[in-house]
């Protein structure tokens, strides 16, 4: 779970981390207030829990009140990564000097927390790593005491900052990677990390993602958990699934497995499509969860594909495909249905597709139905509904 930006920023400062000071605002009347407040000249930004929110016009720099006003009336209600902005961010201006990079993620390669730096911030991290590498610090942290790697100082000190900068960074991680321990992280990113024209660092920006398994130890945060959650999100949880909206997606995907659906966003990439979501039905499903969980993306229309991957160790999957059937045929989705089902009663839940004219994967290996799907989309299957091993 994503904390707001608002929320992530109070962290911060509660460690005694420097960040814009800032105000929420539902209206454009709040947001022209807040600006107000702020002494006018101002930043609004829409607060939802996905990125891009630059590049999709919904972070504004504003110069008045009444512009803050505008601006507001203009970001309040957009659609970004399945998000609706409800709600916005009014911060005051900070003078930028230079940007930095900071961020700690969990790295399943060293099985544990790290710690990245550079000080080319206002990039994404994977650009700064392909196009600058020798501009790129990394350094373990101690999951339990927040500790960083002692080598840390030492190449910080090789990247020729100035002294009183390098002190900073390292006051700033620090305090970072005890937030990051402390609420159970998976993901404390700040980025642009500025220095104003004071010398100061100052977060401009941050993410502080929270382990769901955690949340029970982080009541305060439960509230905003299911308030960032999207309507399409909410609904699949409430069903006993799990959804994670991606935006700019072409293709949605009902899976029972995370790591099976994690597979198969890579799976559509790497034949040329963009995947919609992510949609794990979680075990057991039967017929009445699976119509609900179909029906959340038959019933889109802007797709332009639905693939179904379903494995059936309990689950009934001649209920599953009964349930597929109903709901194909109340939506009648304008786009291919491509569906994989291995495991029990799979060949009778095969036979029951099949009549109801459904494309079925015949087949063990998820790719070959990924690819059936691309062959459907790009009107290269004109005959037959089976793809056989």
């Amino acid at each position: 779970m994503r904390l707001s930006e608002f929320r992530g920023k109070q962290l911060l400062r509660a460690r005694g981390l420097r960040a814009p000071n800032g105000l929420t605002a539902a209206t454009p009347a709040e947001a022209g207030k807040a600006a107000a407040e702020l002494g006018g000249k101002a930043v609004v930004k829409a607060m939802i829990p996905v990125g891009g929110r630059g590049k999709a016009g919904l972070v504004r720099v504003v110069e008045t009140p009444a512009e803050a006003e505008a601006a507001a009336a203009d970001i309040l209600g957009r659609v970004h990564g399945g998000h609706t902005v409800r709600t916005l961010l009014v911060e005051e201006r900070v003078n930028v000097k230079s940007e930095l990079y900071l961020s700690i993620i969990l790295d399943s390669g060293r099985r544990g927390p790290v710690l990245i730096f550079s000080p080319e911030g206002g990039m994404e991290i994977e650009a700064i790593a392909a196009e600058k590498p020798d501009r790129l610090l990394k350094a373990g942290v101690d999951p339990l005491t927040g500790e960083i790697a002692r080598d840390f100082s030492v190449r910080l000190a090789g990247l020729e900052l100035p002294l009183d900068l390098i002190g900073q960074v390292e006051r700033f991680a620090a305090q970072l990677a005890r937030i990051y321990v402390d609420h159970d992280l998976l993901l404390a990113e700040v980025n642009p990390l500025v220095v104003d024209d004071g010398g100061c660092l100052i977060a401009a920006d941050c993410k502080l993602e929270i382990d769901d398994s955690a949340l029970f130890r982080h009541q305060e945060f439960i509230a905003e958990a299911e308030s960032s959650l999207s309507p399409i999100e909410k609904e699949v949880k409430g069903l006993g699934g799990t959804l994670v909206a991606m935006p700019d997606g072409e293709v949605g995907v009902i899976c029972n497995g995370a790591g099976m659906g994690m597979a198969m966003l890579d799976m559509l990439k790497n034949v040329g499509l963009r995947p919609a979501n992510f949609l794990d039905t979680g075990g057991g499903i039967r017929y009445q969860r699976m119509k609900g969980i179909a029906t959340v993306l038959l019933r889109e229309k802007g797709f332009r594909g639905v693939i179904i991957n379903l494995w059936g160790g309990i689950a009934l999957l001649d209920e599953v495909a009964q349930a597929i059937i109903d709901v194909r045929d109340e939506y009648q989705p304008p786009y291919p249905l491509v569906v994989k089902l291995v495991g029990n009663n799979q060949e009778k839940a095969r036979e029951l597709l099949d009549r109801a004219g459904i494309a079925v994967a015949r087949v063990v290996e998820t790719e070959k139905a990924v690819q059936m799907l691309a062959d459907a989309i790009a009107g290269r299957v004109t005959d037959g509904r089976t793809a056989d091993a």
